[in-house]
This record gives structure tokens, C-alpha cells and sequence, in this order.
């Protein structure tokens, strides 16, 4: 039933040195599953979309944000390359 739908992000907190790699992970139990979406709200900003996956071990990128998902264990990451000062923002995952 739709009650059972649960959604959650890790790490709550990242924090990454310039030009590093960064990855934030969404766990998802959502029941009929379409799609993934990501988004980043940079402070005092609104949400700006960033990409999404659908299918299960499918990428998307989208210039330094690269989203993978599989759908067999019910997550989706979001990797950030060479991460840059513009990158520090609350970052969201949607799951429908």
C-alpha cells in the first residue's frame, strides 16, 4: 500500500575538499517505482533540477553530476566530480 512508501538520503552531512569526488545516496521503497529525480537547493535559492534515472543500472549525467540507480536493490546515488565551492547546497532526492 501506498503507507509502506519510505524514502531516505545519506550522509545527512558531506563535507569534501575542492576537486574531490563527492556521492550522496537515496534508498527508496516506492510502490509503483518510475523514476528517481535529483535536486539541489543552494541557500537562498530555490530547487534547481539536476537529472534522474528510471531504469535499473541506467546513468545520467548531466556535466559533473552523474546519477545511477538499481532498481533491484532500491537505490540511487549521485556522485558530484571535482567538487567545487558553487556545489555546497542541500541536495534532494525524489522518488515516484
Amino acid at each position: 500500500s501506498r503507507s509502506q512508501n519510505k524514502v531516505e538520503q545519506s550522509p545527512r552531512l558531506l563535507t569534501v575538499k575542492a576537486g574531490e569526488d563527492s556521492t550522496f545516496k537515496c534508498s527508496y521503497k516506492i510502490t509503483p517505482f518510475n523514476n528517481l529525480q535529483w535536486f539541489k537547493q543552494s541557500p537562498g535559492k530555490g530547487l534547481v533540477f539536476l537529472t534522474f534515472t528510471r531504469f535499473s543500472d541506467e546513468t545520467k549525467s548531466n556535466g559533473r553530476f552523474k546519477a545511477t540507480i538499481n532498481a533491484t536493490s532500491e537505490e540511487g546515488y549521485l556522485r558530484v566530480t571535482s567538487s567545487q565551492s558553487k556545489d555546497s547546497a542541500t541536495y534532494f532526492c525524489v522518488a515516484s
